[in-house]
């Protein structure tokens, strides 16, 4: 008898978790939405920025890829910029301490921590760059009153070590920038070399 009673427990306790672990939508033979996988079947990218790059191993360098333009609205500046990584290790704009690159408003003497100058202004994560290869990223500078008759700089930043923002790695100074008609202009785009 209590053979009978377990068989009928494991049963129930077996049909039970089936219809909490297996629960369908719709009809028998009714096709079901796809379910996205939670992350812990997703697969991990292999690829996140996770620790400090040490400064003697980022050997990454930024240049122009095409002239600034301003939108057809005005309402920003875009750019084409090369990231190269003649290096052995990966960047991207993933991670615990991403690398990303970060747009800055110039200050007084082309500083933007100086008066008028803004370090954090925008930033733009970077693509997987593998060791050894490189990418062309378009890069939107948006339009803000605070940019007429400033430079902004487009520098590499890893968040939470430093930036890089030297001629050493490519930053590039656009600028200075004016304003007309509550628009962007075009303005001339020279490297860096602060």
């Amino acid at each position: 008898m209590n053979r009978v009673k377990f068989t009928v427990l494991a049963l129930v306790i077996a049909a039970s978790l089936a219809a909490c672990n297996g629960q369908q939508r719709g009809t028998p033979g009714e096709p079901t939405e796809p379910v996205a996988a939670t992350p812990s079947e997703a697969l991990a990218d292999p690829r996140p920025v996770n620790e400090a790059i040490p400064a003697e191993n980022f050997l990454v360098h930024l240049s122009k890829a095409g002239e600034p333009q301003p939108s057809a609205d005005g309402a920003s500046l875009d750019i084409q910029v090369k990231v190269a990584n003649p290096g052995t290790q990966g960047v991207s704009g993933q991670g615990k301490m991403p690398v990303n690159l970060g747009i800055q408003i110039l200050g007084e003497g082309d500083n933007a921590d100086g008066p008028g100058g803004l370090r954090e202004f925008v930033r733009v994560p970077l693509p997987y760059i593998a060791g050894g290869s490189e990418a062309t990223m378009p890069v939107t500078v948006p339009f803000d009153p605070r940019l007429d008759g400033r430079k902004v700089r487009l520098a590499l930043v890893q968040e939470g070590a430093r930036w890089y923002e030297t001629s050493e790695y490519g930053a590039i100074d656009l600028g200075p920038l004016k304003i007309c008609e509550a628009r962007l202009c075009v303005p001339a785009a020279t490297p860096s070399s602060p």
